[in-house]
C-alpha cells in the first residue's frame, strides 16, 4: 500500500458486473488511509479509513462520501447498498475480532 496506488477492482452491482478503479490519496500506516474512485459506478466516491486506539483496541472508523450516478433517480437504493455494504463489514470485522465494532459515518 502506498500514496498514488491504483488498484482495479471487479464488482457485481444488482447483478450487474462492474469495473472499479480507486487511487491511494492518503496513506499513514496504523492511522488512516483514503482511496477515491477515478473509475467506477459512482461520480464521486471517497472512502477515509481510520483507525484509533480504544484501550487494548483499534477502533475502526469509516467516513464515506459518494454520489451516485442519476442521484435524482438512484440515491435512495443507493444508500441503502453503502449502509448494508458498511454494515456487513462492521459484522465481518466484529466476527474476526469477537469484540464490538463502533460505527461507521456515511
Amino acid at each position: 500500500m502506498r500514496a498514488g496506488l491504483e488498484i482495479d477492482y471487479r464488482i457485481r452491482l444488482h447483478g450487474v458486473p462492474l469495473a472499479w478503479t480507486s487511487r491511494i490519496d492518503v496513506w499513514e500506516p496504523g492511522r488512516r488511509f483514503v482511496d477515491c474512485q477515478i473509475a467506477g459506478p459512482y461520480l464521486w466516491w471517497r472512502h477515509e479509513h481510520r483507525f484509533e486506539a480504544a484501550g487494548s483496541w483499534t477502533r475502526v472508523i469509516d467516513e464515506v462520501e459518494y454520489l451516485p450516478r442519476a442521484a435524482w433517480m438512484t440515491a435512495r437504493v443507493v444508500r441503502r447498498d453503502v449502509e448494508r455494504i458498511f454494515r456487513h463489514r462492521q459484522d465481518a470485522l466484529q466476527q474476526i475480532f469477537d469484540h464490538p465494532i463502533e460505527g461507521h459515518d456515511g
